[in-house]
């Protein structure tokens, strides 16, 4: 987990990234984009009204950002199960302003889960 703004880079194996399970809703948009393996492109969350965002809410309020656009990329393994999604939360441009995320960027995110998954997976076969 990386947010530039907030000076937060976490990995997951020795930084625990305390945030609670997301609920397999289609509500939510992290879970909607694993339940249909398709991408969600967001540019402004306050102006959807179609996904639940309230635990971004909840995280805004907690730590003073401002979560604008996002998308969220299903993550499949080498057979094709979705183990999880991708996310990218407002994308900056090289001055550093909020930007929407294009159909480029979703290519470039989808690319990166993909090899995500592959890797993910190659880690869970060596260990068993």
């Amino acid at each position: 987990m990386i947010n530039k703004s907030l000076g937060v880079f976490k990995e997951g194996t020795k930084d625990p990234i305390n945030l609670p399970p997301v609920p397999l809703s289609p509500t939510n948009v992290c879970a909607a984009a694993a339940l249909s393996r398709k991408i969600i492109n967001i540019e402004d969350v306050s102006s959807s009204g179609y996904y639940d965002f309230s635990g971004p809410r909840k995280y805004d309020a907690m730590t003073g950002y401002r979560t604008r656009s996002v998308m969220v990329v299903p993550m499949e393994d080498i057979s094709g199960e979705v183990i999880g999604v991708l996310q990218r939360i407002n994308a900056l441009d090289p001055a550093g302003r909020l930007i929407s995320l294009t159909v480029q960027d979703e290519e470039m995110v989808n690319a990166i889960a993909s090899q995500a998954g592959v890797c993910i997976s190659n880690i869970a076969h060596e260990k068993m």
